[in-house]
């Protein structure tokens, strides 16, 4: 059975649509856009966010969709399961939960909760489609889909449960040993038992020699992953990420794309990192893996740093000496256990930045043999990294000069005020070396810009849309066509926008003329007759029971109603019809409608049959060619 997103290009913009509007008629325009073909199944669209209380899920900031495409005469019953990618930001949350995600789940790999949400939103659904279509014949064909973040998701969801028939990924962020380890309790087994590892201590699987963990690991997948599809950008953050860092696998199918002739990447920067290095922060992080798991983004960095944020924006808030005072009992029972804690955390913090800080030297030394900084740069760079070192020692220094006793509640109110107004100035302090170094890595900024856009979905779909006479500018498909011996270029997306909203609203149009045709028959047609058939109702009953119509004649006297007796009634009526010119003012404002109607719908089909006959005349060439 033919896959109904049979194309790169298909499946890729249906992707890119979870992350704004994916709805029935969107996925119709694409594909009839990309295929100048009406899509006539039937389509249900199941949105994980419909899901989250049923299903206890999208607390680790998972969300996606399951879009059931189904055709009983074609033959089709297909699933596309989409998990959307990271973004920076959650919907009405500052917090870059995806990103926090992407630390604990994949490089750490302590952490699987998009992978269970997904799980079991697709188990859920599934059960559903199946009941749905249980009298159907035809079997259930499931197919996965996820970029960036969500193609690590599916990939999860494939390797470890074989849920796909096909899996589809886009610059996705690959698995690594350590979250399918975690996650995968057989696989783990293989792992103990080939490398040793205690069983009861996970941190353990970061001292292996992680070339040989991730040779294990792949050769263990490889059947699993055989109906992986990768379609990734050579200049993607991703997969320079995975290239250059421990624990990252590669299975299924395909090579990088080059979409960016004058740019390679960011990987020949990652390259320079010592591997003992990243497993020293791999280390470090995994310790608050935990606190991520139960408490989420603000759990893991108050265990981190020991800072009680919400504390410190209250304290800073109030008005003066006297607000202070007031609030003393809050600032000592809090403030102090928070700077204690801040005494242990921050130095540890120091510790493992002096990783990064040791490394600056041949990681800038790279980047000036690479162009991306010179030899300026790289000095104001050191100058202003020893600065922000030099500041978090002075918040160290302060905050332990707080926590030396003052014998005064006061003075102790004090001393925490004190130290909270040094943290904020050492803070301003560090965000001026900060744009210091923003400033001096101007050039290692617009390659990760390039970085980042070859992440993007529509930059991989142009480099493949390049050698087929296509090109997307946005998110507008164009088409090259040849007219009169000249090429030209036509935005496809824009004509059928035009065809699908001008349809639309003749459709409505339609739909009000209907209404005002069954008002008009209701309220002067119908009436008419209704009110007609009254009157001639009442006219035979006259006629017939006249004798209740005695009181007619007046009142009179007892003696006087055996001579003024009603014998009868007999009326000759006369009702004439509507007026001709009355039906036919409304008859004639209906024909002028229903012809305006009618030539815009002609119209739109001009537009359709041009993408149409487009299409026709480029699979008639495309055979020509190969039969040639």
């Amino acid at each position: 059975m033919e896959e109904v997103l049979f194309s790169d290009e298909l499946r890729g913009r249906i992707v890119d649509l979870e992350y704004g509007k994916l709805t029935e008629e969107e996925i119709k325009r694409i594909y009839f856009e990309e295929t100048g073909k009406e899509l006539t199944a039937d389509i249900e669209l199941y949105h994980a966010s419909d899901y989250g209380q049923k299903l206890d899920i999208g607390k680790n900031g998972f969300d996606g969709t399951i879009i059931h495409f189904f055709d009983e005469d074609k033959g089709v019953n297909q699933v596309y399961s989409i998990a959307r990618g990271s973004e920076m930001k959650e919907e009405e949350n500052w917090r870059p939960e995806d990103w926090m995600y992407n630390t604990f789940g994949i490089f750490v790999g302590q952490n699987n909760g998009q992978y269970r949400d997904a799980q079991r939103f697709e188990q859920e659904i599934t059960q559903i489609i199946n009941k749905q279509t249980e009298k159907s014949d035809i079997d259930l064909m499931k197919i996965g889909l996820g970029h960036s973040l969500g193609g690590n998701t599916k990939q999860m969801q494939q390797l470890i449960n074989q849920e796909f028939d096909r899996v589809y990924t886009i610059n996705a962020a690959q698995p690594t040993v350590y979250q399918l380890a975690y996650t995968d309790r057989e696989f783990r087994k293989e792992l103990e038992k080939n490398f040793g590892l205690n069983p009861w201590n996970f941190s353990d699987i970061y001292t292996v020699d992680p070339e040989a963990l991730v040779q294990f690991t792949e050769q263990y997948y490889k059947d699993a992953g055989n109906d992986i599809y990768r379609l990734v950008a050579e200049e993607d953050m991703m997969l320079a990420v995975s290239q250059n860092i421990r624990g990252f696998i590669t299975v299924g199918h395909g090579e990088p794309i080059d979409t960016m002739a004058d740019f390679a990447g960011i990987g020949d920067i990652l390259g320079e990192i010592p591997d003992k290095d990243i497993q020293a922060i791999q280390t470090y992080m995994a310790k608050y893996a935990s606190n991520y798991n139960n408490e989420g983004f603000d759990g893991a960095v108050a265990a981190m740093t020991g800072i009680d944020l919400k504390l410190i924006d209250k304290v800073m808030e109030n008005d003066g000496f006297w607000d202070h005072v007031k609030d003393a009992p809050q600032i000592i029972s809090e403030g102090i256990p928070m700077l204690q804690n801040m005494s242990k955390k921050i130095p540890e913090l120091l510790t493992h930045l002096s990783v990064i800080h040791k490394n600056l030297d041949p990681i800038l030394s790279a980047m000036v043999k690479h162009g991306y900084v010179n030899q300026d740069q790289k000095a104001a760079i050191l100058d202003a990294v020893d600065g922000i070192e030099k500041d978090l020692q002075d918040i160290v220094e302060a905050i332990n000069k707080a926590l030396e006793p003052n014998l005064t509640t006061i003075g102790d109110v004090i001393d925490i005020i004190n130290a909270y107004k040094t943290i904020k100035e050492k803070w301003n302090s560090i965000t001026s070396h900060l744009d210091t170094i923003q400033m001096s890595l101007s050039d290692l900024m617009k390659a990760l810009a390039n970085s980042v856009e070859g992440h993007s979905i529509y930059n991989l779909l142009e480099a493949l849309a390049a050698d087929k006479g296509k090109a997307y500018k946005g998110k507008d498909l164009f088409m090259t066509v040849t007219s009169k011996g000249q090429k030209v270029k036509i935005n496809l997306s824009s004509a059928v926008r035009i065809y699908t909203a001008g349809m639309a609203i003749y459709d409505e149009k339609e739909e009000v003329l209907g209404r005002l045709k069954t008002d008009y028959e209701t309220s002067y047609l119908q009436d008419f007759e209704n009110r007609k058939a009254k009157l001639l109702e009442k006219i035979t009953d006259m006629e017939v029971n006249y004798s209740k119509y005695q009181y007619l004649l007046g009142s009179f006297t007892y003696d006087a109603y055996q001579k003024y007796v009603l014998t009868g009634i007999n009326v000759h009526e006369d009702i004439p019809p509507l007026a001709e010119n009355f039906k036919a003012a409304f008859e004639h404002m209906f024909h002028y409608y229903e012809q305006e109607i009618q030539q815009g719908r002609e119209a739109m089909a001009k537009i359709k049959k041009t993408i149409e006959d487009y299409f026709k005349f480029d699979e008639e060439l495309a055979g020509k060619i190969e039969a040639g």
